[in-house]
């Protein structure tokens, strides 16, 4: 499985206490990618740190799934309308997309605005808010995401399979 992970990096390099809660939500997206590695997924490519948009549209194309981090800034940036990476994985994958809450001031969705309250705010969430959540991203959230890839398979028209159905009376 491939997975591309789409997060915002609009809170990086702050200091004081915003650059201290950027750099462990930096943590733990870097943790998450790692174990969802550790777990045997095929790829995990971090749509942002690709240079090019060409680069980024394709990261997405190639994805079997989308993982969207879901923070205070990408929750500010999309309401902005200037996350693109966001608006191109909702338009390209938009039953493929698995959110992740890295903030915890985020925990209750009614205060995911915007965009990424339209797309995700209905959706199942995998609560990574502690370090100790990566213990079980190996099981839990990559069930989420194989659970999602093969509900997207058969409402894409996908379906591994051909039903039978045989009706007949007896009498």
């Amino acid at each position: 499985m491939r997975v591309a992970v789409v997060h915002a990096s609009g809170d990086r390099g702050l200091s004081g206490d915003a650059g201290e809660r950027s750099e462990k939500l930096e943590s733990r997206l870097m943790n998450m990618c790692s174990a969802l590695g550790a777990a045997g997924v095929e790829a995990v490519d971090i749509v942002g740190e690709r240079e090019s948009p060409h680069a980024r549209d394709q990261a997405v194309a190639d994805a079997d799934v989308v993982v969207v981090c879901v923070t205070a800034a990408l929750v500010e940036l999309v309401k902005a309308g200037t996350h693109v990476d966001f608006f191109n994985a909702a338009r390209q994958k938009p039953n493929k997309l698995v959110p992740v809450l890295l903030d915890p001031k985020l925990g209750n969705q009614a205060d995911w605005h915007g965009g990424v309250g339209l797309m995700l705010g209905k959706e199942l969430y995998f609560g990574m808010t502690d370090d100790k959540a990566v213990a079980k991203v190996g099981t839990q959230l990559l069930g989420m995401l194989e659970g999602k890839a093969a509900t997207a398979a058969l409402a894409d028209g996908g379906a591994p399979f051909d039903v039978f159905l045989s009706h007949s009376r007896l009498g």
